[in-house]
């Protein structure tokens, strides 16, 4: 079972994978390039669903335990601690670089187009899937 979700990448499409992880009760490790970038994500987020409280359309509790869930990271050795890696981060090779001492292991997702076939071809992920062209889809819960 998915217990912990690491999402590479903070901006819009980021920040959304994120999101609906932590609604759904898991813990987020939320990352980007700095710990400032992946904070200022957490804070739209909770800013987002503050917004959704006040219209009715979203629990206090849930927009609670959905910001308690998203933890910010930049040093990819808070890799380590997820089961699921989503890669969603611009199309830098700089940015979609693992360390696959800090991937082995998990199962990794990617939403671009970009591929680093030598973290495929290494054997550090169990799994593997990408966004383009065929999504990867994974169930997250039993």
């Amino acid at each position: 079972m998915i217990k912990t979700v690491a999402v590479i990448g903070a901006g819009q499409m980021g920040a959304g994978i994120a999101q609906v992880s932590a609604q759904a009760g898991m813990k987020v490790l939320l990352g980007d390039v700095s710990m400032e970038l992946a904070e200022k994500a957490k804070d739209k987020i909770a800013k987002g669903l503050s917004k959704l409280v006040e219209k009715g359309k979203v629990e206090a509790a849930l927009a609670a335990s959905t910001v308690a869930n998203l933890h910010a990271f930049s040093d990819h050795a808070a890799l380590a601690e997820a089961d699921l890696v989503i890669e969603a981060a611009t199309e830098r090779e700089d940015i979609k670089v693992f360390d696959p001492d800090h991937a082995h292991g998990r199962i990794l997702a990617r939403s671009t187009a970009f591929h680093r076939h030598s973290l495929l071809q290494s054997g550090a992920a169990d799994e593997a899937g990408g966004g383009h062209p065929r999504p990867c889809h994974v169930d997250l819960h039993d």
